[in-house]
């Protein structure tokens, strides 16, 4: 419910940044042969949160095709995979065993239209740009 909110509350051209457990990476990492129990056990709970409070739980996990997809589907164009947002220090730029873990996606918000038809990026004069260097 929160992703179609997003882009009406967002102006046309607004920039969205979403950072999410790379399912992924993770069920590679999970899968890994090499890892004892103890790494196993903590790479599960980067999937799904690690489950100290009632809001640190992941009840879906998204690759980037998934998360595109949903992305494009609620309305948001530009929508690009970044290394990190260069924002603060978070566990959007966290690694183990030196794979980075985290999804870090950035879109902008279409141009609404009419119902049915296909989202529009909007004009330059109109956007509301993010240096992501």
């Amino acid at each position: 419910a929160a992703l179609t909110e997003w882009p009406r509350v967002l102006a046309p051209g607004g920039a969205l940044f979403l950072a999410v457990p790379d399912l992924a990476i993770l069920a590679k990492l999970y899968l890994n042969g090499t890892l004892s129990l103890n790494e196993r056990y903590f790479v599960m709970k980067m999937m799904y949160g690690g489950q100290t409070t009632k809001y640190d739980f992941h009840y879906t996990g998204f690759d980037e095709d998934l998360i595109a997809e949903f992305l494009t589907e609620a309305g948001f164009c530009e929508i690009r995979r970044v290394p990190s947002f260069g924002l603060f220090s978070d566990t959007s730029d966290m690694t183990y065993k030196g794979v980075p873990i985290s999804l870090n996606v950035a879109a902008t918000a279409c141009v609404r239209s009419e119902p049915g038809a296909l989202p529009q990026v909007p004009p330059d004069n109109e956007r509301i740009f993010v240096d992501m260097d």
